[in-house]
């Protein structure tokens, strides 16, 4: 097993038992049996290795569907396998760090998504980033909510909500593209009128 790979599995197994904020690089050290200049070595400080354990965790991720909902169901086993580990997290000062790395993931999956479907072609590239935000945003809430709640609701019964509310923001985009279009065409028809008229 390689290093990197054995710091990872070692914070893993740590802060399964405890927060993040009680582990130091010395345990971490000491857990892989190593010196802290191979920490070094691999890493800048523990928020670099957070980083690290889900750049892993999401190269795993074969959603071979590639959708939100199945970027929904990966998370929702990295985190039904890795609970402990992500509560202790979510209960610290590093929250920041595991909530910037997931949303720019599902951000830029979303986006990526965005430019490849049909019915939203016609959005211009800030309107499309920002759907892509919002749907990250909601991701995030959700997940982090799931967590909170101590898994009150099933996998199933998460999966079901989060892609019903999905199908309501998609629902809400389209409607609000066909606004714009709508409201476009009303001020291009106005434009060609005053200029016949005047």
């Amino acid at each position: 097993m390689k290093t990197a790979e054995q710091f990872e599995n070692a914070l893993i197994e740590l802060v399964s038992q405890r927060s993040i904020d009680e582990v130091s690089i010395e345990m971490l050290c000491e857990k892989v049996g190593v010196k802290r200049q191979t920490f070094y070595y691999h890493y800048r400080d523990l928020a670099d290795l957070l980083d690290s354990i889900f750049i892993t965790a999401t190269e795993q991720d074969a959603n071979a569907e590639n959708s939100l909902v199945g970027d929904a169901y990966f998370a929702i086993e990295f985190i039904s396998k890795h609970h402990l580990f992500l509560h202790n997290i979510i209960d610290s000062s590093y929250l920041l760090v595991a909530d910037r790395f997931i949303r720019n993931y599902v951000y830029s999956r979303s986006y990526a998504r965005l430019c490849t479907n049909r019915k939203y072609r016609l959005l211009i590239d800030d309107r499309m980033r920002g759907i892509a935000r919002i749907v990250a945003s909601v991701f995030i809430a959700e997940i982090s909510n799931w967590i909170k709640s101590g898994f009150i609701e099933s996998k199933e019964e998460f999966l079901h909500r989060f892609e019903v509310i999905m199908r309501d923001v998609d629902k809400c985009m389209l409607q609000n593209l066909l606004r714009e279009a709508r409201a476009k065409k009303r001020a291009e028809e106005r434009a060609k009128a005053d200029r016949k008229g005047g």
